[in-house]
């Protein structure tokens, strides 16, 4: 039966909407994805999960997911209970037949299990307790760049002897301190670069006088203190 408004309705009592919505006759609701959706609100996904209305996720081994994304296991570990982690839970039922004692007289053809006849205490379920840690982000005094560090050591030479006399340093100290800044700051960079250079620029003379015309010109390469001339 099609009716005025799109729909249709099929002989086993199914109704198909327009935009492809199949309605069951209990009430369910399957939309053209695989989806269905329950009267109660529930949607099940085609992977099995089921979504309640509050936003909470059921995943298909029993957990439960919630909107902030932390799972909650279906059965949480059974230990004693302990100060600190919180109320317990009602205690677990025990599944089983009772077993006979092993001096109450069975035989072992019997066929009665031997066993406690008492039932042993029951563990209780713990609330498992949620901590959240919080990781504070850094922030490094020293660049992790090398290009930026000299500049990093020649302004704490500046700096330390602007601010020394006010922080109570000793004048020596104060002298011997900036002047190993300023030079750790010159080796990492204008020293480190110069003998970076100097290899190449080596290699590349000693190729003009091995294999030049005779009146390409040679640089002389002269190394003082690390810098090339």
């Amino acid at each position: 039966t099609i009716l005025p408004d799109g729909r249709t309705i099929l002989p086993d009592g199914r109704t198909i909407l327009p935009d492809g919505k199949t309605i069951l006759p209990d009430g369910r609701t399957i939309l053209p994805d695989g989806k269905t959706i329950l009267p109660d609100g529930r949607t099940i996904l085609p992977d099995g999960r089921t979504i309640l209305p509050d936003g909470r996720t059921i995943l298909p081994d029993g957990r439960t997911v919630r909107r902030n994304g932390r799972s909650v296991p279906r059965t949480p570990c059974q230990r004693t209970q302990r100060a600190g982690h919180g109320p317990a839970t009602k205690p677990l039922p025990r599944e089983g037949p009772v077993m006979a004692l092993w001096n109450s007289g069975v035989t072992w053809n019997s066929s009665v299990t031997w066993g406690p006849a008492a039932p042993s205490p029951v563990l209780v379920q713990l609330a498992e307790p949620q901590h959240s840690k919080r990781t504070m982000k850094r922030n490094y005094y020293y660049p992790r760049k090398v290009a930026e560090q000299p500049a990093w050591h020649f302004n704490f030479a500046d700096q330390l002897v602007l601010q020394g006399p006010t922080l109570g340093l000793a004048p020596a100290d104060v002298t011997a301190s900036a002047n190993d800044s300023r030079q750790l700051g010159y080796a990492i960079g204008a020293w480190l670069k110069a003998v970076r250079d100097f290899g190449p620029a080596a290699t590349g003379q000693v190729e003009v006088l091995r294999f030049g015309t005779g009146t390409d010109p040679t640089v002389s390469v002269i190394v003082r203190s690390g810098v090339t001339g």
